[in-house]
């Protein structure tokens, strides 16, 4: 879902080192966000997109699914917070190719690298 929005910023505290920041686009709640201020090097915009309330939007346009009263069950929380080893370690080479790969693109985007060394050329039959 593509949403636009705008912000505008109704109070800040430097001495609290925060801000209110009121979001608004067209079709969704209007919503007022309590956000810290940017930081050095930071621009105001980078902090307004870190606090867009994009998926309050978004999941407001989805349909519930209410479950009975009285519903019970039971959670093992064992197996909710140790993964099978192999699946987890797999998931994080996934991650780090995903990341090598946008580093690479940024690399020759911004001339240091010639080609893209994550893109392995496929040979010509």
């Amino acid at each position: 879902m593509n949403i636009t929005y705008t912000y505008k910023i109704i109070a800040v505290d430097a001495a609290a080192r925060c801000m209110e920041i009121v979001y608004t686009a067209e079709g969704h709640q209007t919503m007022h966000i309590g956000a810290r201020l940017p930081y050095e090097g930071e621009t105001l915009e980078e902090v307004v997109r870190m606090y867009a309330p994009i998926a309050v939007w978004e999941t407001a346009a989805l349909s519930i699914i209410a479950p009975s009263v009285g519903t019970t069950g039971v959670v093992n929380t064992a197996e909710a917070f140790n993964p099978d080893p192999e699946k987890f370690a797999n998931a994080v080479m996934w991650e780090q190719i995903a990341f090598e790969k946008k580093v690479a693109t940024a690399l020759v985007k911004f001339g240091v690298l010639e080609s893209n060394p994550t893109e392995v050329p496929v040979a010509q039959l």
